[in-house]
């Protein structure tokens, strides 16, 4: 199997280096490429029925897309692309008076 076969890497997220259970994500690698996280949208702890252990969830907003990041607290973390668009900017308040 040559370069040009292979698929492309699993997208891959870097993390803040805090406390264990502080840590939040600061950019997502794609096929190679770092994205930052802009902001983070929602985070939750989750407990799914067919893990033993809690799952922490984050919904993160990257340049051009949105990403689901779920982490286990062993470190295994699972990238899904929500959207490959930015979300609509609300529009100005500002009335502005045409003469």
């Amino acid at each position: 199997m040559n370069g040009k076969d292979m698929p492309p890497p699993e997208p891959r997220a870097r993390f803040y280096a805090g406390f264990k259970g502080d840590e939040t994500p600061r950019a997502v690698i794609i096929s190679g490429k770092e994205y930052p996280v802009e902001r983070i949208l929602w985070r939750k702890r989750i407990a799914p029925a067919e893990r033993s252990e809690e799952i922490e969830v984050f919904l993160c907003q990257l340049p051009d897309r949105q990403v689901e990041i779920r982490r286990s607290l062993s470190g295994e973390t699972r990238i899904r692309i929500i959207e490959d668009h930015r979300p609509a900017r609300p529009k100005s308040s500002t009335n502005k008076k045409i003469l």
